[in-house]
């Protein structure tokens, strides 16, 4: 069995985009607006040095509701696996649907198809859509933020864990795994 880190994208481990006229697209829209957060690299090696596959899931509905390109979104996840190395990348546009987190689609595939073994995975996000996803697939989570919130009939739903950032998050598994 294979243990995983599943990453969200915006907010984890790329900057958001501030500034914009709508100000709840925070998502790059553009290549030229993708920029990786500090540490992301050195987490992922952290990730990696401890012996887990590691999985972005990201929610991209700004391709269905026209405000980023199929192309530029493919440009941004082809940079991503590449220059962090990751085994693979799920998105989902179309919300409400299985895959579209806060439901669990995108994990419970990748869990099926990679063998993951759920009781020593993790999923890894700045948002509660991504804790209550992990939950639902059985992942420990680390919610990256000081102040957590969910709407009303997800409260129950903790995160695991909080980080201020990836690289903190990874210093929190790298403490839980022990000697593994």
């Amino acid at each position: 069995m294979v243990k995983a880190i599943f990453l969200d994208r915006d907010g984890t481990i790329n900057k958001l985009v501030h500034g914009r006229e709508d100000p709840k697209h925070v998502c790059p829209w553009y290549y030229a607006e993708f920029e990786l957060i500090e540490g992301v690299e050195d987490a992922v090696k952290k990730f990696r040095s401890l012996g887990y596959s590691l999985h972005l899931v990201t929610n991209q509905p700004d391709v269905d509701d026209g405000y980023t390109t199929e192309e530029t979104m493919d440009a941004i996840h082809s940079y991503i696996k590449h220059y962090l190395k990751l085994d693979t990348i799920q998105a989902a546009r179309t919300r409400n649907t299985p895959e579209y987190k806060p439901n669990p689609g995108m994990l419970n595939k990748i869990t099926k198809e990679w063998n993951v073994t759920t009781e020593r995975s993790w999923m890894i996000g700045d948002s509660w859509k991504d804790v209550v996803a992990g939950h639902k697939a059985g992942v420990k989570t680390i919610y990256l933020g000081d102040i957590y919130s969910a709407p009303e009939k997800h409260m129950h739903i903790l995160p695991d864990y909080y980080a201020k950032d990836l690289l903190e998050a990874a210093t929190i598994i790298e403490q839980n795994v022990g000697g593994e």
